[in-house]
């Protein structure tokens, strides 16, 4: 599945991609920003395969954003989102892979999305054994995965490993601060101790999903 973060100065486009995206099961929306340089900082910690970018933004706009998180991340694809068509020459300059006109239109999503999953299997990124149903996450009873058919239960080493995966499995498209993780799984302990916790679990839970 593509990763993808979005950029744009306005919040209501935000809920468009959004919607949007919820549709097509190729791809999830792990972070929105609506300042470019809080963009560059998002981009280099959540790592996305794909930005979306509003090209005229304050401060910095969307061919120079995406020109910096390029120098950030050589492997990262970028789709401009504008509501001018005479940008489209300067995005191919940039390499960008496509571009779309506002208000964005699910058919062309879809098509730009199907277009960045071509490009990563032709780049070797998407073997094609991996390709097929993907995997269900069962949560009523029982807490395990579903692939083709075939469940499995996912093995808990600690309690706090299995409530940081339900909480992070409701929050799947949303960008998530450690503090508040901290606070809710360690509330009674200090910084220092809440951030060995932290690391400790996630690298846990990292483990228990790949094991499945």
């Amino acid at each position: 599945m593509l990763r993808a973060i979005y950029v744009d100065d306005e919040v209501y486009n935000h809920v468009l991609l959004r919607e949007l995206v919820k549709q097509n099961t190729d791809i999830s929306l792990i972070g929105t920003f609506t300042n470019g340089y809080e963009a560059l900082s998002g981009c280099h910690i959540l790592k996305p395969d794909v930005a979306f970018i509003d090209i005229e933004m304050p401060g910095i706009n969307g061919l120079e954003l995406a020109i910096q998180m390029q120098q950030s991340n050589n492997s990262l694809n970028v789709v401009f989102v504008t509501a001018f068509r005479q940008y489209a020459i300067d995005a191919f300059r940039v390499n960008a892979v496509d571009y779309l006109l506002k208000p964005i239109d699910g058919r062309e999503l879809n098509r730009v999305i199907a277009k960045l999953k071509l490009n990563r299997k032709r780049a070797g990124e998407i073997p094609e054994e991996h390709e097929g149903t993907a995997p269900q996450i069962v949560v009523l009873g029982k807490s395990g995965i579903k692939k083709d058919g075939v469940y499995k239960d996912l093995k808990w080493s600690t309690h706090k490993v299995k409530e940081a995966f339900f909480y992070l499995l409701l929050k799947n498209d949303s960008f998530i601060d450690k503090w508040v993780l901290c606070d809710l799984l360690w509330p009674e302990a200090g910084e220092d101790k809440a951030t060995v916790n932290l690391h400790t679990t996630i690298y846990r839970l990292k483990s228990t999903l790949k094991e499945s």
